[in-house]
């Protein structure tokens, strides 16, 4: 039974009624229910606090992911463009494009790791 109808129950019988042991019951029963209650309110709250914290947690995740993916395809796009203007160079200087490439990937990787 609810705390309310308890209540209510003891209102409603004469105290003659609920002398002695019965009423006695009764209280502890109520007082035991409020206990009951307050747990389970406080519970509620902790599961309330740590569902916006994981909420909060997961957006700022989503977050450094789209900025580290961004940051990827910038770069990947200032490498074709300098990949690009390397073409257009005399054919003595394909190894040093090589280089540069493997240089700029290298780059690329570590730049991705260290801002994620």
């Amino acid at each position: 039974m609810s705390e309310t109808v308890l209540m209510l129950m003891l209102m409603q019988s004469g105290t003659s009624e609920l002398e002695g042991g019965h009423r006695a019951e009764l209280e502890e029963t109520i007082s035991s229910l409020s206990e009951s209650l307050a747990d389970k309110q406080s519970t509620i709250d902790t599961l309330q606090l740590q569902v916006m914290i994981y909420r909060e947690d997961f957006q700022s995740e989503r977050e450094d992911r789209e900025r580290a993916q961004s940051q990827i395809t910038d770069l990947q796009a200032h490498i074709n463009q300098l990949i690009g203007l390397q073409s257009r160079r005399p054919p003595a200087t394909q190894v040093h494009r090589h280089s540069v490439q493997q240089s700029l990937s290298r780059h690329l990787i570590k730049q991705s790791f260290s801002s994620a």
